[in-house]
């Protein structure tokens, strides 16, 4: 009888005790967690009924009235009517949605305090100092804009107040592009993660590697789509699929809308 050991290699016989270093792979533990918050944020559908009862076209007009009288306010007191108008919205949402909303407003009127710092030590006025408050409004309308009604209602509204499709077609076009870019580069840094063994001293390479292949990949997905657009004879223009542009509960919408102008004239000033 052969005795295998004899014909094995010396090195073949030694146990193996590798143990591999330590390393941190927070950044890339991190990066996964936000690519896979805003994933679920942006394919989560909405299920208020709302969908079913106001139209987009409808909120998104009165969004937009809304943003401008915040922005041309002049006045604390229209400002803290707004902000009520909008945290009675946000009772109609569960408390994760509305730690998610805040936590970006917040951060939106964080960053445009700094930006007036210098302006308002140099004695621009105390009116800078609304500024943070306007954002944080407007912020937070077009969040609840975009969490009671889904991204191609939106588009719909907008071919409603006839934007221009190109308009309409790169709004679409950016947000399916970061879904699909954001879950390859999800499932980049997961094998990078499972396939990482001891210290790496260049992480750096790793994270070009990492947008090099997700730019490949936009690119590659970007021809496709060109491709297959020429081929359903895409003229580049956008035709709604459904005929119903408002219902009848939208006169709530035309109603807060007068009486928010109304509010605007006569807290601003305009009548006196």
């Amino acid at each position: 009888m052969i005795d295998e050991k004899k014909l094995l290699p010396e090195w073949a016989l030694k146990e193996e005790n590798y143990t591999p270093a330590d390393d941190r792979d927070i950044f890339i533990s991190r990066s996964i967690l936000r690519l896979t918050g805003i994933l679920f944020a942006l394919k989560k559908n909405s299920t208020k009924n709302f969908t079913k009862k106001f139209s987009a076209a409808a909120a998104f007009a009165f969004t937009f009235f809304f943003i401008i009288l915040c922005v041309s306010s002049h006045t604390k007191e229209f400002l803290l009517i707004a902000a009520t108008l909008e945290l009675i919205i946000l009772n109609f949402l569960d408390g994760a949605e509305i730690l998610r909303i805040l936590k970006k407003s917040f951060a939106a009127a964080f960053f445009g305090g700094i930006l007036i710092l210098p302006a308002f030590f140099f004695g621009a006025g105390n009116l800078i100092i609304l500024l943070p408050i306007k954002t944080f409004l407007t912020v937070t309308a077009l969040q609840l804009v975009t969490e009671f009604f889904l991204w191609n209602q939106i588009t719909a509204a907008m071919k409603i107040f006839r934007l221009p499709d190109v308009v309409i077609f790169i709004l679409d076009t950016t947000i399916k592009y970061i879904f699909l870019l954001g879950r390859q580069a999800q499932e980049l840094l997961t094998a990078l993660k499972l396939r990482s063994v001891g210290k790496n001293l260049s992480k750096e390479k790793s994270f070009s590697g990492v947008l090099g292949v997700t730019f490949l990949k936009s690119r590659e997905m970007s021809e496709e789509m060109y491709q297959a657009m020429c081929c359903r004879g895409f003229t580049g223009e956008y035709f709604r699929a459904d005929s119903k542009n408002f219902f009848a509960a939208d006169l709530i919408f035309v109603l807060l809308g007068g009486i928010f102008g109304g509010l605007f004239l006569l807290i601003e000033g305009v009548f006196k």
